[in-house]
């Protein structure tokens, strides 16, 4: 009777699964080629799928922030005027806190006219007079001087 040697396979799958299984006739050998094929088309079927759902979410909008230490969300909006309302907000804020100006702008002076050019007008959030009252009367709640 002739004696089996073990059959000696190279596939990353079979070294894994080879303390399982003992390999004693050609039909072990084709099931583990096949389990190692398989092994290797759900691999690359993961590969493929998890990059396609990592770019097809690349260009999504967003909808939702986080911006404070609790992790509650909110909406953000995308109304002009909710966006003028908070941006004037948030940056007296900073310039109340003592902040530099942002990049771009000597002082608070020169970013505050760029502002008020900005949001007024015909396709800006008010006339200018409006644009400059409210401005000021956030400035002058925190305690800043008038422009």
């Amino acid at each position: 009777m002739p004696r089996r040697d073990r059959l000696k396979i190279q596939s990353p799958i079979f070294d894994l699964l080879s303390p399982i299984f003992v390999l004693k006739g050609r039909r072990m050998h084709s099931n583990v080629i096949i389990l190692a094929r398989m092994g290797e088309f759900f691999l690359k079927a993961i590969f493929v799928i998890s990059a396609s759902m990592l770019v097809s979410c690349a260009e999504g909008p967003v909808e939702y922030a986080t911006e404070n230490p609790g992790g509650y969300l909110h909406e953000i909006s995308t109304d002009p005027a909710d966006v003028f309302h908070r941006k004037v907000s948030h940056e007296a804020d900073l310039e109340a806190r003592g902040i530099q100006p942002p990049v771009g702008n000597t002082s608070w002076h020169d970013y505050w006219t760029k502002m008020i050019a900005y949001w007024s007008g015909p396709e800006g959030v008010g006339t200018h007079r409006e644009v400059v009252a409210y401005i000021v009367e956030q400035r002058r709640a925190r305690g800043l001087h008038s422009l």
